[in-house]
């Protein structure tokens, strides 16, 4: 048996409607006994379909309400997570910022300003450990002591400035000039300390001419 459609339907219970209409309109049908009961099932199909319509305007404002409260959570969920990210982008530049910060301060305390290289007290806990070492297991170090002879004429005849960029130079030229694990360090002033973990008095006299050479070179 074929299906009827909601359309068709509809048109159905409307083509009912019509006919039961027009039997109440027309007047022969007067007193008759099942005239008032006709009337009485149109008035309760008139109140149910008027139920039904209330139902479904109430059902399409609630959906609409709830649509409309979504939306407006979802973008109050929208602006929290933007706001979120930007806080989170925020601490992350301040943590990075922050760890710049603690590196140079790390690096203030331990390097010379002028130089870059490691400074008096920096040298001085390598000392300090290099002689632990050598009381725990016998191990040997040299310690070279560096000194820029007459550095102080030159700062009286060409300046303080000038007097800066050469000791740049020297600390370059000494840096590069000691052995992988070897340091240099500025002690002060024109001097310098270079300290050779495990070198013997041997090694320690090639170091030295190489840092000779390569200062002698610049």
């Amino acid at each position: 048996m074929p299906k009827t459609t909601t359309s068709e339907r509809r048109s159905q219970r409307d083509d009912f409607e019509e006919r039961v209409l027009a039997l109440l309109a027309d007047r022969q049908y007067d007193g008759h006994p099942l005239r008032e009961l006709l009337e009485e099932l149109m008035e309760r199909m008139h109140q149910q379909v008027t139920r039904l319509e209330r139902i479904t305007l109430i059902s399409d404002r609630y959906q609409k309400t709830a649509r409309e409260r979504f939306r407006h959570l979802s973008s109050r969920y929208d602006r929290q997570i933007n706001r979120l990210e930007k806080a989170i982008r925020i601490s992350d530049r301040y943590q990075t910022i922050l760890k710049d910060l603690n590196r140079a301060l790390r690096d203030a305390s331990t390097h010379d300003q002028l130089t870059g290289l490691p400074n008096r007290k920096m040298m001085t806990e390598l000392c300090r450990l290099a002689d632990e070492r050598v009381s725990r297991d016998g191990d040997t170090y040299a310690l070279l002591a560096i000194d820029a002879d007459r550095f102080k004429e030159i700062n009286d005849i060409y300046g303080h400035e000038l007097g800066d960029q050469v000791l740049i130079a020297l600390s370059r030229a000494l840096g590069a000039a000691i052995r992988e694990g070897d340091t240099c360090a500025r002690w002060g002033g024109e001097e310098f300390l270079a300290i050779l973990p495990g070198a013997d008095l041997n090694t320690a006299q090639c170091v030295a001419d190489r840092l000779l050479h390569s200062v002698r070179a610049t």
